[in-house]
């Protein structure tokens, strides 16, 4: 009977922290960066998406705001000119991994992972000339093969600290909401594109257009921080 609690107990060290977005049982992920101004690091997950994509850089432009878009390569390889477009409008590029598999990234065994890393920094290299230093793993979701990969490449985990859900809720108003609760100098927002509600509406869109207007309206600024101040 011993060893019952203690085979629950292990598998639950082992996948509990694998699970859990951000969690640092197995390594460091960035959830903050340090600041003594109001500022607040804006990122954008899942794209780049035909629709989306300019919509977005045409908000962060009128509200003078830089951004990073964490990428998926596949989408990289569908679309590099919205790549290559987001680096012209001075924002920054990360690796999201190349084919997004949320359901089963936190299990994929050390060669699985290897390829969704790898491959996504290529797919970035092809598009545009260069890779990312910063990966986030589908979902945040982070098993302890992934932090040995990234520490090999030289590459960070960059998580967040404040999300509104909007990869599954509709209602922008409820997720702007949660999001502010969050925010404070030094906040990691997470955002993501493509979604659409039962009516058609692009509501990643919508969410950005609130997140943007409400905080600058508050005296914050929209930056991609250094990596001296990550958190």
């Amino acid at each position: 009977m011993f060893f019952i609690p203690l085979e629950l107990g292990t598998k639950f060290l082992i996948v509990y922290p694998a699970i859990r977005a951000n969690c640092r049982w197995y390594g460091r992920a960035v959830t903050r960066f340090r600041t003594q101004d109001k500022a607040v690091w804006l990122t954008i997950d899942d794209g780049p998406h035909p629709e989306d994509t300019p919509q977005l850089l045409k908000l962060l432009k009128q509200h003078n705001a830089q951004a990073t878009f964490f990428v998926i390569g596949r989408q990289v390889q569908k679309h590099p000119e919205l790549a290559q477009a987001i680096l012209c409008d001075g924002h920054t590029l990360a690796n999201h991994s190349q084919t997004h598999p949320v359901l089963f990234f936190w299990s994929f065994l050390q060669s699985w992972l290897s390829r969704e890393i790898d491959q996504g920094n290529q797919s970035l290299r092809e598009a545009t000339g260069e890779a990312s230093r910063w990966f986030r793993a589908p979902a945040g979701m982070a098993n302890l093969f992934l932090h040995f990969l990234l520490c090999d490449r030289n590459m960070k985990l960059i998580g967040w600290s404040a999300r509104g859900f909007d990869g599954l809720f509709h209602n922008t108003e409820a997720m702007a909401g949660r999001i502010h609760k969050s925010i404070q100098p030094g906040a990691i927002i997470l955002l993501h594109e493509g979604r659409r509600d039962r009516q058609g509406r692009p509501t990643n869109v919508i969410l950005a257009e609130t997140i943007l207007g409400r905080l600058t309206t508050e005296g914050y600024a929209f930056i991609v921080p250094d990596e001296e101040n990550f958190l």
